[in-house]
């Protein structure tokens, strides 16, 4: 399980090659209530079993991680700054593996299974198309996502299901090497 919470970095000013000196080193000129949280929890299972020719092996894996995230970026001017994003987004990450290996004498072996991948993702967006200015020297804070309220209003909606066979065959022509080929 994880779980971060991260206050974005604004974006460092140049001039020329160096970085420019009106801007403070610390300076943050994102909303005052800008973050990207985010909470992940993850859990994984393995399973083996000696069969009578080799192994049964089987792993799941199920992750869900939940985002917020609440940024401004450059608009036009040194000065200003646009209402990024703020999202809320949520994440299903799910991974399944099961396969058997056998073994023959001489050291050649047969491993087949199958695997399942599947996503879901969901995202709502609330994007303003304001502007707001702040002086370069760090003087005055940012005003908080409540002073630009949003003007559209976006959703994205993505499930993904990948499944497949495979099988390896392992050989030993010599005592020295080994030979592999797969088929997926």
């Amino acid at each position: 399980m994880s779980v971060v919470r991260d206050a974005p970095p604004s974006p460092v000013l140049r001039s020329g090659s160096s970085l420019a000196t009106i801007t403070p080193i610390d300076a943050n000129f994102n909303l005052r209530d800008s973050r990207i949280d985010e909470d992940k929890y993850q859990l994984a299972v393995g399973y083996s079993r000696p069969t009578a020719h080799g192994s049964w092996d089987t792993l799941v894996s199920v992750a869900r991680s939940r985002v917020a995230d609440v940024r401004r970026v450059p608009a036009s001017g040194p000065e200003r700054h646009r209402r990024y994003p703020e999202s809320a987004a949520h994440h299903d990450d799910d991974y399944a593996d099961t396969h058997v290996t056998l073994t023959a004498a001489g050291g050649t072996s047969l491993i087949a299974g199958a695997d399942l991948l599947y996503g879901l993702g969901r995202q709502t967006s609330l994007n303003g198309n304001d502007a707001y200015t702040v002086p370069l020297n760090g003087s005055v804070l940012p005003p908080s996502t409540s002073a630009s309220p949003a003007t559209e209003i976006a959703a994205i909606n993505d499930k993904r299901l990948f499944t497949g066979l495979y099988a390896q065959v392992n050989w030993s022509l010599t005592a020295v090497g080994t030979w592999s080929a797969a088929f997926a």
